[in-house]
């Protein structure tokens, strides 16, 4: 996998942050774009296929904040082969929309009705009230719930799924307690060091296809100290991940 790596910018907060000017990066301007919040509206997603067509799936994607997250779902439009979706997340991300168009809570619901090459999907760190939002799928998914991360039975499962289907990663820092970083939605309870073992564990054991990462707190000069924490972690995790993929290659 190349490690190139993908900046998304719909709310310029990526401009306060500098963990990404030291790598060679690919920048899509997405402020111009108008109903992209939360929601996605038909003409807006088309706009955004239009500025990524020519981007890969493979390698590293910062897609600002969780109300984005619905981005991933355009990256795994690239993939033209069978494989599993890992997200780390405090929410299923599988809530029937209000309005018939793609949104960030969402959006897996979407790409499991939709995507053909989807064959699993594994939430990690979601809370127990939202597993229930899952029932119509739980075929198709494998929930581990914030306390209870090291449920062996579908490690079992996640072992035999990663040997036959490479996976895609994605990242929403709401999944970690407010001691790490501080973002726009509510928030798990999960350490850095459990992140980074988590995602470790995920990379030796299967194929990586990309990764994207989303999470940012909100652009205001009130959160300029959490914009700041921000731009500590993502430059730590990139490393981390960076690292990671590496190991795998010369492996």
């Amino acid at each position: 996998m190349k490690n190139t790596i993908t900046i998304m910018n719909f709310t310029d907060i990526y401009k306060e942050e500098s963990f990404y000017k030291h790598e060679n990066f690919d920048w899509i301007d997405c402020i111009d774009i108008e109903g992209v919040q939360g929601y996605c509206s038909g003409n807006a997603k088309e706009e955004l296929l239009s500025r990524m067509k020519d981007k890969s799936s493979h390698g590293i994607h910062f897609i600002d904040s969780g109300d984005y997250h619905y981005v991933t779902e355009l990256w795994l439009t690239h993939i033209q082969e069978d494989f599993v979706l890992v997200v780390f997340d405090h929410h299923s991300d599988m809530i029937e929309p209000m309005f018939d168009m793609l949104s960030c809570s969402s959006w897996i619901l979407d790409t499991l009705e939709n995507n053909q090459y989807l064959k699993y999907v594994i939430l990690v760190g979601i809370s127990k009230k939202q597993a229930r939002t899952i029932e119509k799928y739980q075929d198709k998914v494998i929930c581990l719930l914030d306390n209870y991360i090291d449920d062996f039975d579908k490690w079992e499962k996640i072992d035999e799924l990663l040997k036959q289907y490479p996976f895609y990663l994605s990242i929403d820092k709401d999944v970690l307690s407010k001691k790490v970083v501080h973002t726009s939605w509510n928030q798990g309870d999960m350490r850095m060091i459990e992140l980074e073992l988590l995602l470790a564990s995920f990379m030796s054991k299967g194929q990586l296809i990309g990764i994207d990462i989303c999470g940012e707190c909100v652009n205001e000069i009130q959160k300029l100290k959490d914009i700041q924490i921000d731009d500590v972690f993502n430059e730590k995790l990139l490393e981390f991940l960076e690292f990671g993929m590496e190991k795998r290659i010369e492996s």
